[in-house]
């Protein structure tokens, strides 16, 4: 419903909400869990904002992904407008 799909610099990612996310209607944290390349990563969107990194906390996330940081945060920001 809520799913974030995103390749990118030969990045595959794919991320999950924990929660139903209804137009300005969310609680944060909302939990997001998937894969990037196959390994798994959890990242805690801490606040209604999702658009710079301290808006999020990297629960499970390798060092690996670091450069693409930014443009998860991003698609996670445009999906969360898409449903306003």
């Amino acid at each position: 419903m809520y799913k974030i799909e995103l390749s990118t610099n030969n990045f595959r990612v794919v991320l999950n909400p924990s929660k139903p996310l209804f137009p300005g209607h969310f609680i944060p944290p909302v939990n997001w869990n998937g894969k990037i390349n196959g390994e798994a990563v959890s990242i805690i969107q801490l606040s209604h904002s999702a658009k710079q990194e301290s808006d999020f906390k990297f629960e499970i996330y390798s060092d690996k992904f670091s450069e693409i940081k930014l443009e998860v945060i991003k698609a996670i920001d445009e999906k969360l407008r898409i449903m306003d």
